[in-house]
């Protein structure tokens, strides 16, 4: 994780330029909520990809997710994009489904309680969907 900070100070240090957005890898199992917080108290908006995970991150059939889904009256992948939305994240997840995309929209009429979300923090593995900012050739 502290070499997520090290990239942001690296690019600040080059360039002179604090980025006014950072896009990271995030969704419940692999949260990445010290990175948010630290953008976000420097004052860097953060976007969210791979919100809902991927064939690796099977977020879908989480019990906890599940469980909340139906506490909700809501889907798994909605109860993540409220998550993020009241984390202050933006998160835009992909899909080719019509259906799909119709539903990942309605997560504005309702609101996760604290204990919702601390469970939702909770589920943190480190489990990542995309590379290794840290081991990556870029």
């Amino acid at each position: 994780m502290m070499g997520l900070f090290t990239h942001l100070n690296d690019l600040i240090k080059a360039t002179g330029i604090k980025p006014l957005f950072d896009q990271v890898e995030s969704h419940p199992l692999m949260n990445n909520q010290d990175l948010i917080d630290a953008c976000q108290n420097a004052g860097i908006a953060v976007g969210v990809w791979s919100p809902l995970g991927d064939p690796r991150v099977p977020l879908r059939e989480h019990p906890t997710l599940q469980a909340l889904a139906e506490k909700y009256s809501r889907t798994p992948a909605q109860i993540v994009l409220r998550w993020d939305i009241q984390r202050g994240v933006a998160a835009i997840p992909k899909s080719v489904h019509r259906d799909r995309i119709a539903s990942n929209a309605q997560i504005f009429d309702f609101a996760l309680t604290e204990e919702d979300m601390t469970q939702i923090q909770a589920l943190d593995e480190g489990l990542r969907a995309g590379p290794d900012p840290d081991h990556f050739n870029f």
